[in-house]
């Protein structure tokens, strides 16, 4: 956070909170909300990727995989709402993985919380939220031949 006010020539800090607990959650925008009275644009990051065979993985695996994948996400919105609402505006943004909609090798478990974050989000867009500002999914991309399969039109993209 300091490196970043350095940088920029504002303010940052850094918020630690289990994302994956309403206390956490509430925590989080509660002092974004503190810290600034605003806020303006959450963008739900929070991930993690297991890569174990279909059947291999363990309950408690998958558990986690949806956690903090999936419910870290429904969390943290619900948290910044109100927030949200008390601005007039806010705007959030869903950060996942395009094996949500090609699926993985050895990452079912994953595959499957992504199609759900893009599930929250196609919903979220359709039926809006209390800010009435639509969110967008970004593929989280890392090679070069996965970026290829990203449809470029706004029509080919799974919202």
């Amino acid at each position: 956070a300091a490196e970043l006010s350095e940088l920029g020539g504002g303010s940052a800090s850094a918020i630690v909170a289990d994302l994956s607990s309403e206390d956490g959650a509430r925590a989080l925008a509660g002092a974004v909300g503190a810290q600034t009275g605003r806020l303006d644009v959450l963008v739900n990051n929070a991930g993690m990727a297991l890569r174990t065979p279909s059947d291999q993985i363990t309950a408690a695996e998958i558990d986690e995989l949806f956690a903090v994948n999936v419910r870290s996400a429904l969390l943290t919105s619900a948290a910044a709402i109100p927030t949200m609402v008390a601005a007039g505006s806010g705007s959030s943004v869903n950060i996942r993985s395009i094996s949500g909609l090609r699926g993985a090798p050895r990452r079912r478990a994953y595959a499957a919380t992504a199609a759900a974050l893009a599930g929250l989000t196609r919903d979220t867009c359709r039926h809006g939220e209390p800010t009435r500002t639509p969110q967008a999914t970004i593929p989280a991309v890392a090679a070069p031949r996965a970026r290829a399969s990203i449809p470029t039109s706004p029509q080919g993209l799974a919202l």
